[in-house]
């Protein structure tokens, strides 16, 4: 067909379109899509899925449409009052007096241009599943021509085409019918198109036998360990039992990795010319002008090229299978101020044509490095990659460089079965005895009596098991290391200290204190507005003393930060998150107060502080730009709690000095995040914490979370119980100790590392022995239960703990 490749295109745009419009913009609880429901006959051997007879399209004549496209221009989108189900969408729409009229249109083209082409129709959405047949009557508009080609086709909104049928209409009105099998139950619709005339359609019917179930809807993985995971999904209406399919993913083969520690370099650092050693079918080409080649600045100190001047580049060999992952680390080894300069990355598809997949600014690029990945963003048919940089003419005398190391990409990775259709009545499975560091998928199918559904998509096991925490060493009044066991597939750990306080008399206390004194950049008439957290939400940590601070489409002025107004096509209104909270004290009662002040037109608007996903104050403004100090009240406090803050109605806001308190038992903990990093490489298994001061009834925890970029996503292990650090604290007979590695308390257990086997004994306050036992080498853990002060001897050491 002459137009099918801009049909198809124009087609998947408008299904897209459609698609996204039903997502909720929330997060904490997405809305999903209704499950479409078959409507049986009462002999439950036919389902009618669709019956439009167009008797709505009243305006115009059979001979004389009506002159008004009633599908939107841009959207598609027919209004519901035309049709009787909702949901139908088309180009060059027309009322032809009870009929539907498909004529020519007049459609963008990608260069810029208009060509005229005939329309098309498309069906509702939803379920067209089992063996389909759909009748309808059709004729050409005019009498120009005697027959011509139309083409009707089953298509699914994320997988296109999946079915057609052509056939030749003529002059004069004839039924017509065709039959489908490989409908789906979500998403599918059926599209009506010409080759090169207008059309009139009417009476379009679509009836389906059963031949299948509804496939069940998977899951995401949960509880990695070391030995597998619980695959999960979601029940089946119809469904007796389930039939789950695990596979192995063979992610080595599927993957090429490339760290450049192979190039030959000179003893200044340059690129040796005349031994370049590259790997085998890149292509580089660095250093138009004077700058470094190589340099030891690349992922963990390893060596790295380095990028300075515009047309460096660098290129893979030719890649061959579906492109699902391509990431690099890259760190901004010059740290300078730029205007514009970048690294683009493009791509070479089938036709040997370069096309630009997108660009990355180089003061967004971290001084301490990070992965970037474009997953989310590849084509089919890709078959190289590269990677460019550009330097901007007003960037010239700040001399930016990009270091790029560890580049991999990976392509769809083949599957092998572990096991192919268990039976199972429980809508969740623990798989065990599985390889810790390979990857792994599974789909499932429901069945009864008289079905078996088809698959479902197949659901990736990227979770991570959560990392064994190792004692803490290097303790000293001011710091410490804390330490775990690496975590099989991680790429990296994300460590996070916290400072305990734990209350010694009932008192109010300030669990959260932020002046915002780091915020200097911005004017009133000019705030400072970091554009690109308006496209999702971006650390504040460089403004706040504690981390975890977040803001999207946030803005500052000297001593104040917030949110800025949602106007423009891209624009969100926006929002700030505080740190998460321990806020289950007191009954879950606590008191916010904050100074806040907003901009023009928010003397009708007010500050939303928002507690969880229900929960939420209204303080309102008492004028543009005129500072008050308000305080709300809750009473729904939980132990993992961040506040977000925002505006009612979308308006600029800024806020200052927010104290966040809690009336406190004696025992109570407050716990409040003091810093955090990143300790990278899967072997990295160590991060020190330094500049720390304990005061009084105070001690120091950490957790580590497991980090891994795959294909785009950020996947994180969840973090086991916080390991206790006390920089206080004094070891009795250290020096006599004989194989013991370390003692200390993981919530209400007590953990014993020893290198060799040694009696343990635990003794509470009063002398009463609690443990008494054969600690074995490695990790030995003890419960105990109450809180309270204890004493752990082992091996010549003896140690006093505190339970909490």
């Amino acid at each position: 067909m002459k137009n099918s490749t801009f049909k198809t295109n124009a087609l998947l745009l408008v299904l897209s379109m459609s698609v996204l419009s039903t997502t909720a913009q929330v997060k904490l609880k997405p809305v999903g899509m209704a499950a479409t429901e078959l409507r049986a006959n009462a002999d439950k051997e036919e389902t009618v899925l669709l019956d439009e007879d167009f008797s709505l399209f009243t305006a115009g004549t059979e001979d004389e449409p009506d002159n008004k496209n009633v599908s939107d221009n841009f959207t598609g989108e027919i209004p519901s009052y035309y049709t009787k189900a909702p949901g139908w969408q088309g180009a060059a729409i027309r009322q032809a007096g009870g009929v539907c009229a498909m004529v020519l249109g007049n459609f963008s083209t990608s260069d810029g241009g208009v060509e005229t082409l005939p329309g098309y129709l498309i069906t509702p959405k939803g379920n067209y599943a089992g063996d389909l047949t759909m009748t309808f009557r059709a004729r050409l508009l005019g009498n120009e021509t005697e027959s011509d080609k139309m083409t009707v086709a089953l298509i699914h909104s994320e997988k296109g085409t999946l079915e057609n049928s052509q056939l030749v209409i003529g002059k004069t009105w004839e039924e017509y019918s065709v039959t489908f099998s490989k409908g789906e139950f979500r998403s599918c619709a059926l599209e009506f198109s010409m080759y090169s005339a207008a059309v009139l359609l009417d009476d379009i019917k679509v009836v389906s036998k059963q031949t299948s179930i509804i496939p069940p809807v998977p899951a995401g993985a949960t509880d990695f360990n070391a030995e597998g995971f619980t695959a999960n999904w979601y029940p089946t209406k119809e469904a007796e039992s389930y039939l789950l399919s695990l596979y192995e993913m063979n992610m080595d083969k599927a993957t090429t990795s490339e760290s450049f520690d192979g190039i030959n370099s000179t003893a200044d650092g340059m690129v040796d010319s005349s031994n370049p050693n590259y790997p085998e079918g890149w292509q580089i080409v660095l250093a138009q002008g004077d700058g470094i080649q190589l340099s030891n600045v690349g992922y963990e100190g390893s060596q790295a090229l380095v990028m300075g001047e515009t047309n460096d580049w660098l290129q893979t060999p030719y890649i061959d299978g579906k492109l699902v992952d391509f990431k690099f680390y890259a760190r901004n080894i010059s740290g300078n101020p730029v205007n514009a300069s970048t690294i683009k990355v493009n791509v070479m598809l089938d036709n040997d044509e370069w096309y630009e997949l997108g660009r990355i600014d180089i003061e967004r690029i971290s001084t301490q490095g990070e992965f970037i990945s474009v997953a989310n963003s590849l084509e089919d048919n890709i078959h190289r990659v590269a990677i460019v940089f550009e330097k901007h003419a007003n960037d010239t005398d700040k001399d930016p460089m990009i270091a790029i190391d560890q580049i991999s990409y990976m392509v769809q990775p083949e599957t092998v079965p572990v096991f192919v259709d268990k039976e199972l009545t429980d809508t969740f499975y623990v798989a065990k005895g599985l390889d810790a560091a390979k990857d792994y998928c599974y789909t499932v199918k429901a069945k009864n009596t008289e079905f078996t559904s088809a698959a479902s998509d197949a659901v990736p096991a990227l979770g991570l098991a959560v990392p064994v925490l190792s004692v803490a060493d290097g303790v000293s009044d001011n710091q410490y290391t804390a330490r775990w066991q690496a975590v099989p597939k991680a790429d990296g750990y994300y460590v996070r200290n916290f400072r305990v306080y734990t209350v010694d008399e009932p008192e109010e206390t300030v669990v959260l204190h932020e002046d915002f004194a780091k915020a200097t950049q911005g004017t009133q008439d000019m705030p400072y507005n970091d554009v690109m957290s308006m496209f999702g939400p971006k650390s504040l940590d460089a403004y706040t003393t504690l981390p975890g601070w977040l803001g999207q489409n946030y803005v500052t002025i000297p001593g104040m930060l917030g949110g800025n107004s949602g106007a423009g096509s891209f624009s969100k209104a926006g929002t700030v998150q505080t740190p998460a909270l321990k806020l289950d004290g007191n009954g879950g009662k606590f008191k916010v107060e904050v100074t806040m002040c907003g901009g023009l037109g928010t003397e009708e608007d007010s500050l939303v502080i928002q507690a969880g996903s229900k929960v939420y104050k209204r303080l309102y403004f008492s004028g543009e730009y005129e500072p008050t100090t308000l305080t709300a009240e809750f009473d729904c406090g939980e132990a993992d709690m961040p506040l977000l803050i925002y505006t009612y109605k979308g308006s600029m806001f800024f806020i200052d000095d927010i104290k966040v308190s809690q009336e406190l038992a004696s025992g109570s903990q407050i716990i409040t995040e003091e810093a955090n990093g990143f300790a990278w490489g899967n072997q990295n298994t160590a991060y020190t914490f330094s500049n720390l001061e304990q005061g009084e009834h105070e001690n120091f925890g950490y957790r580590v979370y497991a980090y891994r970029l795959f294909c785009g996503q950020e996947v994180y292990s969840p973090s086991g119980e916080m390991a206790l650090v006390d920089l206080n604290g004094t070891t009795d007979g250290i020096d006599m100790a004989q194989g013991v590695k370390g003692i200390f308390a993981v919530g209400r257990n007590v953990h014993v590392v020893l290198d060799q086997p040694q009696a343990v004994e635990v003794y509470d306050v009063s002398g009463r022995k609690c443990v008494d036992a054969a600690g074995t080498a490695g990790t030995n853990v003890y419960v105990l239960g109450r809180p309270g002060v204890y004493v752990v001897k082992s091996g010549g050491m003896i140690k006093k703990i505190v339970i909490r």
